[in-house]
């Protein structure tokens, strides 16, 4: 184990810039199991102090100050308010007095900037229910498909007054940038709670914490996989019959890859069907030991089909001890099917789609029996009418062809990219959304709509 502190200079042209760090060779033994790992400690980025010749005169120093000021607002500032952040630089020296009067200012411009209201939120100034405005827009669109104030291309078109014409083409653009991109895995792992994946334990062997670091990573890959590479629908994340794995990943299908890169793999049909059968959806939705139907049953009505389900009872009675011979279904039955008092919730809402995916254990491999039983992943469920299913495969193919399913997720979907939740008067967009993609609307086309919607493009009531 050995400690170095590695720095690196790199010329930078003014822009965006995203910082990694990637292990390229771990140098893996596999006839030993041997390999390297990285610890990073802490990542420091110290930019360039060299202000150049543009501080030499009042009116370059003012020029400044009305740049950082109209950035940091995201607009451009009125002739009171550039007043205002001049004064705050000619103040500088006088409250920092640290001997550079241009550095003074500049630090006291700084300090004020960060704590100012128009920078800490995006204020919208357009009366309620009317078009916002170029630079309104223009911020809103940024920050909720990028998480950071407009780019340059940007602003010279709010400028030059020609964004709403490239509106469009900004949104295009941002779509299938990194951090658009990014964005839309993001919205992905709040729907599959997979940042929750690295809090697993399982008692099997083959299971220690980087399997859960790699079962966060197939999600995000497929699903990556599916919304771009493949420019796919709501219909191909839930029916691929594939995924993305490596070395470790790949046992739990059956399957062996020689290293710990991602690559695509074809799975049966028959078996696996989009994102309910990949192993860290079922491994998180199971317990350390064993499948939880239940558990796997409320993700599925809650998450994925947005039922509110009522709530429990204030005394829950735990699950009996799993007999020799009995099925895991057998045991949750007798408990809370028919005939129990769980019968209302449990028998015909949440125990169903659980019940759909037993073919899967507590890691998502597949399996046909239990302790010597045959698995029974039968069952009926009413989606937008009654449906009967044989297994998570067929279940999957009921839901997806579902109303119910689609505009749970353009309702999540909108929902996010709107950043709240959504008002009565917006059934209709939701609607259509949901119309859309049973019409077969790639993902990325949903959220191409949502944000040219008036509900993103107006301000709310």
């Amino acid at each position: 184990l050995g400690e170095e502190l590695v720095s690196v200079d790199v010329p930078l042209e003014s822009g965006n810039y995203e910082v990694a760090v990637a292990f390229r060779n771990d140098c893996y033994d596999p006839d030993l199991g041997y390999d390297r790992n990285l610890i990073i400690d802490y990542i420091d980025v110290e930019g360039g102090t060299d202000w150049g010749e543009s501080a030499s005169s009042t009116e370059d120093l003012y020029g400044w100050v009305d740049r950082i000021t109209a950035k940091a607002y995201r607009r451009t500032l009125n002739s009171e308010e550039r007043d205002l952040w001049r004064g705050v630089f000619d103040q500088g020296p006088d409250l920092i007095q640290g001997g550079d009067d241009f550095v003074d200012g500049v630090r006291m411009v700084l300090i004020a900037l960060l704590q100012s209201p128009h920078f800490l939120y995006r204020i919208e100034d357009t009366p309620s229910g009317q078009a916002l405005s170029a630079e309104e827009l223009a911020a809103k669109l940024s920050f909720q498909l990028c998480d950071m104030p407009p780019d340059d291309q940007m602003r010279l078109d709010v400028q030059d007054g020609t964004f709403f014409e490239h509106y469009s083409d900004h949104v295009s653009r941002l779509l299938h940038s990194p951090c658009g991109q990014q964005k839309i895995l993001d919205f992905h792992h709040a729907l599959l709670h997979t940042k929750s994946y690295s809090n697993m334990f399982k008692s099997d062997e083959l299971w220690d914490e980087v399997l859960n670091e790699y079962m966060l990573h197939e999600v995000e890959a497929f699903v990556e996989e599916v919304v771009y590479t493949e420019n796919g629908s709501l219909f191909d994340l839930y029916t691929a019959s594939f995924t993305m794995a490596n070395d470790r990943i790949a046992p739990l299908y059956e399957q062996e890859l020689p290293s710990s890169e991602f690559v695509r793999i074809e799975l049966d049909p028959a078996r696996r069907s989009g994102l309910l059968t990949l192993s860290g959806v079922l491994a998180y939705q199971s317990d350390a030991a064993q499948s939880n139907p239940i558990h796997r049953g409320v993700f599925i009505n809650t998450d994925l089909l947005c039922i509110d389900l009522p709530p429990p009872p204030d005394v829950i009675e735990p699950l009996p001890v799993q007999e020799e011979g009995q099925t895991n279904r057998e045991r949750i039955d007798l408990h809370t099917g028919e005939g129990t008092c769980g019968a209302s919730c449990h028998a015909r809402i949440i125990n169903p789609p659980g019940f759909a995916f037993e073919n899967y254990d507590e890691l998502g491999r597949y399996r046909t029996e239990e302790g010597g039983a045959p698995v029974d992943a039968t069952g009926t469920y009413s989606f937008d009418e009654e449906s009967n299913f044989v297994d998570g495969v067929s279940f999957t193919q009921e839901m997806v062809n579902s109303k119910k399913a689609h505009r749970c997720y353009t309702k999540k979907l909108s929902q996010y990219l709107l950043g709240r939740e959504l008002a009565n008067a917006e059934d209709e967009m939701i609607s259509v959304l949901t119309e859309d993609s049973l019409a077969g609307a790639s993902i990325v086309s949903l959220v191409y709509d949502i944000v040219h919607a008036p509900t993103f493009t107006a301000r709310g009531e």
